[in-house]
């Protein structure tokens, strides 16, 4: 019986699940079961398996099932305790199964594991767990895009794990159940999991060497609007799923004032597609948040490029003069280069003229300025970062600074007292040599006189002289101590002169 089943789902990834079943075959975990789910494919990628991997368990889905229901036939079909769901362009570490493995067998209670991410280019960092932002519930990864230096390399519990790479416990899946099939086509089925299994007591743990290289949004494409609304309808179902009437009240406040801030359209026009298309679901399921979730629904899309002026406005002849007055706001933050644009001098063929105009014009109003309105935007997010890191800058190196001219202080008094000090030291050398010289002295007295009076002196001065010699001993050591401690040596007593 396999240790491990993983569950590689694809959807039109001819160009990467090659590189993901290779990875998978030269896995160091040999009990390893592979299963490859099609969502009903059109570039031939079901095709491309069944030639290349005959042996493999290959589930043909006769529609798009998307993300949670296709990895449910597949975990349907699995037979190992642990489970690995995989999106068709992860490619893993040889020991990836393995050190995934061993994190279930070192808590019985761990319900899911999560992987270390990374970019193609293996240096900046995909994944390090996730968590939302409330009261938005934006999904976040730890670590999302910055280089893997090590400050995510410790293992941690986490809100939830991507579904790129998730390891799950059979037995926590069939107490919490399945991946919910509603979130289709994908994005927050996997948030929803997590959020059950932590419900019912399993842990949900990042472990970092668990590692992978992932390419990311290779099906929807990334920032298209048909991505938009695959996430957003996503995240208004879960946030519909696990909020109550205080917790929805507040979100909805918080998403329309978001809403206008946004600055690509086709996240605008995506998310009023959602609010409209899931408020029947509302409606039915949670009535009582409709008062709230009204505000969305009067939210405007924007005007889409499609949406065009009427004929009478395109052809007035001061169009281009109202674009041109229209610049003047982007000229006193940009340097325009090259000459001005100047409406064309009356010729005859008005009627093309005006046409080549409203041509112009159309290209200006839905290309050039939307790039230019974003660009002005990016520039001032880059010039607010090197503010923010400039004036970092100058903190550091101004705690910097004082962190030297301190301790050039404390070698300056250590020097100082350990200068005092050295005529101590020299005195107490001194005493030592003398005291040594007495005690030959009583030894040769002792040689030649043996009544018992001259013994019981002698004892006497002996035991005198092992106190003094132990107490000029002592202050010795705690001399040579003082003057090499971080600048604590000071002068002995007075009290303590021989």
């Amino acid at each position: 019986m396999p240790t491990v089943s993983a569950i590689v789902l694809c959807w039109n990834g001819a160009a990467f699940v090659g590189p993901c079943l290779a990875a998978l075959r030269v896995q160091t975990l040999r009990e390893c079961e592979i299963i490859v789910v099609d969502n009903a494919s059109t570039d031939g990628t079901a095709e491309l398996v069944a030639r290349s991997h005959p042996d493999l368990p290959l589930i043909r889905n006769e529609r798009n099932l998307g993300f949670a229901g296709g990895m449910n036939r597949g975990i349907a079909q699995a037979s190992a305790p642990l489970l690995v769901l995989l999106n068709q362009d992860v490619v893993l570490e040889p020991d990836a199964l393995a050190q995934l493995a061993a994190a279930f067998a070192e808590d019985a209670r761990v319900g899911a594991v999560g992987a270390k991410l990374l970019f193609p280019d293996r240096l900046r960092l995909q994944h390090a767990g996730g968590y939302l932002e409330w009261p938005l519930a934006l999904g976040q990864h730890y670590g999302h895009g910055t280089f893997d230096l090590g400050q995510f390399d410790q293992p941690r519990e986490v809100e939830y794990v991507t579904g790129a790479v998730m390891g799950l416990r059979r037995t926590a899946l069939e107490e919490v159940g399945l991946l919910d099939e509603r979130f289709w086509p994908g994005y927050f089925e996997e948030v929803d999991l997590c959020h059950r299994l932590r419900a019912a007591g399993w842990r949900v743990v990042y472990r970092p060497e668990v590692r992978a290289i992932h390419h990311e949004s290779t099906t929807l494409g990334r920032l298209s609007e048909q991505y938009y609304v695959a996430y957003h309808r996503g995240r208004l179902r879960y946030v519909l799923k696990h909020s109550d009437e205080r917790a929805f009240r507040t979100f909805a406040a918080a998403e329309a004032a978001r809403f206008p801030t946004l600055a690509s359209w086709r996240e605008q026009r995506a998310l009023t597609t959602v609010y409209r298309e899931l408020s029947s679901e509302v409606a039915r399921e949670r009535p009582t948040l409709l008062p709230y979730y009204r505000q969305l629904l009067r939210l405007e899309p924007p005007r889409s490029p499609q949406r065009l002026p009427g004929l009478r406005r395109l052809f007035h002849p001061a169009r281009a003069r109202d674009f041109q007055q229209g610049l003047d706001p982007l000229r006193q933050g940009w340097r325009v280069v090259g000459p001005p644009i100047v409406p064309p001098e009356r010729r005859p063929l008005p009627l093309l003229l005006g046409l080549l105009r409203t041509a112009s014009w159309l290209v200006i109003r839905w290309s050039f300025l939307p790039v230019l309105e974003q660009q002005d935007r990016y520039n001032q997010a880059v010039l607010a970062t090197f503010e923010r890191w400039a004036s970092e800058y100058e903190v550091l190196l101004e705690r910097l600074t004082h962190l030297i001219r301190t301790l050039e202080s404390a070698l300056e008094g250590v020097d100082e007292r350990a200068q005092r000090l050295e005529p101590r030291v020299d005195l107490l050398e001194l005493d030592l040599v003398a005291l040594e010289t007495a005690l030959g002295e009583l030894v040769v007295r002792s040689q030649n006189d043996f009544t018992d009076e001259a013994i019981a002196a002698i004892d006497r001065d002996l035991t005198r002289l092992r106190r003094e010699v132990a107490l000029v001993q002592a202050r010795l050591a705690r001399a040579e101590q003082a003057s090499q401690v971080n600048g604590r040596a000071g002068e002995l007593p007075a009290s303590e002169a021989v």
